[in-house]
């Protein structure tokens, strides 16, 4: 538990099956900060997904096949 209090989380990248858009790392890093104030607010990260390019759309089909596969 302490270690979840104060220690930074790792990027997302080392975790995920494929590659990951440049600038989704940082993004989801700064909405893990420790400190509230540094997150950023939900329009900055709507504004930062939207500027991130990803190699392949995320569907309709692909979400609900993704939530399929692991659903319990």
């Amino acid at each position: 538990m302490s270690g979840h209090l104060g220690d930074a989380p790792g990027p997302p990248s080392r975790l995920a099956a494929g590659p990951l858009p440049a600038g989704l790392d940082e993004l989801v890093l700064d909405c893990l900060s420790k400190d509230p104030l540094a997150r950023p607010s939900a329009r900055e990260v709507r504004r930062r997904l939207r500027a991130l390019s990803f190699a392949q759309p995320w569907t309709e089909d692909a979400a609900r096949a993704w939530w399929r596969e692991r659903a319990e």
